[in-house]
């Protein structure tokens, strides 16, 4: 948790549709980062640091394959957007608890 301004979250889908996941967290009032159709202006921006794309990153994706049948999974790192929107609103967290 970043206070009370933004949370990172795991979120598990069964069918890869970043729209449910859109749709599903905005409707529990809980938008995305950066996801204008949802959240609207709100989300675009905290604080200095500006969201320009929706925050959502398939960390890992796993799949059968459809010609051998062989489960396959590949992970990656979050993009360094998301690293530089992790370290600036660590530092927004930080600062607000000295102050």
């Amino acid at each position: 948790r970043f206070g009370n301004v933004a949370a990172h979250v795991l979120l598990y889908p069964q069918t890869g549709r970043t729209h449910q996941l859109r749709v599903h967290l905005n409707a529990m009032g809980h938008p995305i980062l950066g996801d204008q159709t949802y959240g609207g202006g709100r989300v675009r921006e905290i604080g200095a640091h500006q969201f320009t794309r929706v925050m959502l990153h398939a960390r890992t994706l796993g799949f059968s394959h459809p010609g051998t049948g062989v489960f396959r999974e590949f992970t990656v790192p979050a993009p360094a957007d998301f690293a530089s929107a992790h370290v600036a609103l660590e530092d927004m967290t930080t600062s607000a608890i000295r102050s």
